[in-house]
């Protein structure tokens, strides 16, 4: 009788698989499945829409590449969009919840709610304009529980678009801005900055949807000579239609996100947002290896950037000083 040899039985084992590929034949999904390692797990919720996240959703994917976390083979993202309907961030973050995420990405102080009201267990990494008041940490240097992430330092970036506004366009006296609940607490310092400037402001608050046509009504009735909007999710879903109000009534504009640039609006101040979705990726990273997010304190962005659209400026037959355009990070020509 042959002693059983178990070196004989892997070398078959070998031998066999590896004629069964020759033979075209697969293994069984189930035994597949089984000698692979669970991937980590990503929710990214946002209030804002597939189409405006996508320089987002890139640059944080890139953040993830740089990590060597290649999105699909290291880790999974599972992306859920509201497409600013603040009444589906509380559904959308159950179910990352639901679905049990390792750790979830929220952008925005809504979302970030939502998230934070879903789960006081899995780690999120959080953006938003105040962490602090809006309840979603105690402490910036020591976050405790279960939130970390970044400040988006808004109530400091609106007086600095005013100035740069009125940099640029000194003649301007009436001055509309566009805002939201979520801006609310800010429109009084911004207003008293705008006043400073010598701008006579006229802010008109858009709720939802069914809000932006009658506030921008508003505006042209009240005969504003400069536009300025506040950090909002909403707003930024409606940017063509701003824009090609603006675009209308000939109107300088300062916008408070990128892809308002993208889409043909003249001016934007604001936090880089390729860093800031690196420095997220980075936090994300962190936290799958096992850093607790009462361990990581909330940062703030570090790069910002002005980004002036003279093909824009040219259209509306503005001229923008040339030491501006000298010292933005980028003009669109």
């Amino acid at each position: 009788m042959t002693a059983f040899d178990p070196n004989r039985t892997l070398r078959l084992d070998r031998r066999s698989a590896l004629l069964a590929i020759a033979l075209g034949c697969t293994f069984p999904a189930s035994y597949v499945f089984s000698q692979q390692k669970r991937l980590p797990v990503v929710g990214y919720l946002t209030l804002a829409s597939a189409t405006s996240s996508r320089i987002s959703r890139q640059a944080f994917e890139e953040g993830l590449r740089t990590l060597s976390r290649m999105p699909g083979m290291d880790v999974t993202i599972d992306y859920q969009y509201a497409e600013s309907d603040v009444d589906r961030l509380a559904n959308l973050a159950g179910e990352l919840v639901q679905r049990k995420v390792d750790v979830i990405v929220a952008t925005g102080t809504l979302p970030s709610l939502a998230a934070k009201k879903a789960s006081s267990t899995i780690p999120i990494v959080a953006r938003s304009s105040d962490p602090i008041g809006a309840g979603l940490v105690r402490s910036l240097a020591k976050p405790e529980g279960n939130v970390t992430g970044f400040s988006l330092m808004i109530q400091e970036l609106a007086p600095k678009r005013l100035e740069l506004f009125r940099e640029a366009f000194p003649h301007v006296r009436r001055l509309g801005i566009l805002w939201n609940a979520l801006s609310g607490s800010l429109l009084d310092e911004t207003e008293k900055k705008a006043h400073e400037l010598g701008f006579n402001v006229i802010a008109i608050e858009v709720l939802n949807r069914a809000d932006l046509e009658p506030a921008l009504g508003r505006l042209e009735k009240a005969h504003i000579e400069g536009l300025f909007t506040f950090t909002s999710n909403l707003l930024t879903q409606n940017r063509k239609r701003i824009i090609e109000f603006a675009a209308q009534k000939r109107l300088p504009a300062i916008y408070h996100n990128r892809v308002f640039i993208e889409a043909g609006g003249l001016m934007f101040y604001g936090s880089n947002v390729m860093d800031l979705e690196r420095r997220t990726a980075v936090y994300v990273d962190k936290i799958l290896r096992g850093a607790q997010p009462r361990d990581l304190p909330i940062e703030q962005p570090s790069t910002f950037e002005l980004v002036i659209n003279a093909k824009t400026a040219n259209a509306l037959g503005l001229t923008i000083p040339k030491e501006l355009l000298l010292r933005a990070d980028e003009v669109i020509e």
